[in-house]
């Protein structure tokens, strides 16, 4: 099976797929804008809200950054950071920086803000109680969809340039995620920097009434 076929419509029975290892490379893995073009359509047509935005320094926070959104929210709350994303080049049509804890800045909304929201690399810094009210949360406050990289099984981090906010505090499974309703792809072996190397998902949830 093709690695996008599951976000075209042809999702086998499960809501989990895992690859083979070695059938994918890091770009692969990492790759954004066809994954999400499939899933909700025209990225110049969204709102996204980029949720512990960090300063766009990764792979995939520089890809969020280039991709042409009709409106960007990147929410941080760690200041140093926001001072960096400041001066990112960006390329939606609109750029909002919120300083602001996760989830201080969901629970204010009364009504959806954006149309997609990103958790990358975020939601492995929640403990899993304080994650699944964010999930939960989140259906209030965006119309079409959550998408979520994460490492998958256990992955120690600490904090690190100054900031708590970078430790680890919950460990997921492709199964655990399936199980909540998202359309899970695991990337076995995908973090190659740490000895074991561990696995990676991409996670997204089309929203009820969402194209």
């Amino acid at each position: 099976m093709k690695i996008f076929d599951w976000l075209r419509g042809t999702r086998p029975a499960s809501r989990l797929t895992i690859l083979e290892p070695g059938t994918f490379t890091f770009e692969q893995g990492s790759e954004m804008p066809e994954r999400l073009t499939a899933a909700f359509g025209e990225l110049s047509q969204l709102t996204a809200l980029n949720l512990g935005a960090g300063w766009g320094e990764s792979y995939m926070g520089r890809q969020t950054l280039s991709l042409p959104w009709k409106r960007l929210i990147s929410v941080e709350a760690f200041e140093p950071y926001i001072e960096k994303l400041a001066v990112q080049p960006c390329r939606a049509a609109s750029h909002e920086i919120v300083h602001s804890r996760i989830e201080d800045y969901i629970a204010d909304q009364s009504a959806p803000v954006a149309d997609v929201a990103l958790l990358i690399d975020v939601i492995e810094h929640f403990s899993k109680p304080a994650a699944l009210q964010i999930l939960a949360r989140l259906g209030k406050v965006v119309s079409k969809g959550i998408v979520i990289f994460l490492p998958i099984g256990h992955f120690e981090q600490d904090e690190y340039d100054g900031n708590e906010m970078q430790r680890h505090l919950s460990e997921w499974s492709g199964e655990e995620l399936a199980g909540l309703g998202y359309d899970t792809v695991v990337y076995p072996k995908f973090h190659g920097q740490v000895s074991p190397p561990p696995d990676a998902a991409w996670a997204i949830k089309r929203l009820a009434g969402s194209r």
